[in-house]
């Protein structure tokens, strides 16, 4: 984003000073990987992108008797919405940096470390 672009705003919550919290999951551009989703706080949005501080989980496929769940740094990210599947928004209690991810032997994702609240794994 450029100083030039007029279309930049910030994104507040219901209220001033509340904040969003939510789940995006998106498409990458390589085989494969569908499973990507970023959890975090909504600072901004173009009509291009929204911008997220936040945490990402990529999903392994089980290789093996091995499941995984890769969990990146927290940076802000810029997400195309036309890579965007979904965003669900998460009660702003959500204590989305020390989020959990981990997949089951019957790849079912649970969540620990934070008030969930249901909405992580619904979509």
């Amino acid at each position: 984003m450029t100083a030039r672009d007029t279309s930049y705003r910030s994104v507040g919550g219901a209220h001033a000073g509340t904040k969003m919290v939510v789940k995006v999951r998106w498409l990458k551009p390589y085989e494969g990987a569908q499973n990507h989703i970023c959890i975090g706080e909504v600072l901004a949005e173009t009509p291009q992108c929204l911008k997220v501080l936040g945490r990402t989980y990529h999903f392994r496929r089980p290789q093996g008797n091995v499941r995984a769940v890769q969990t990146s740094a927290i940076k802000v990210r810029w997400i195309p919405w036309n890579r965007i599947e979904v965003v669900t928004e998460l009660h702003p209690d959500t204590d989305w940096r020390d989020l959990q991810l981990k997949v089951d032997g019957n790849n079912r994702v649970s969540v620990t470390g934070s008030v969930a609240h249901g909405e992580l794994v619904a979509d």
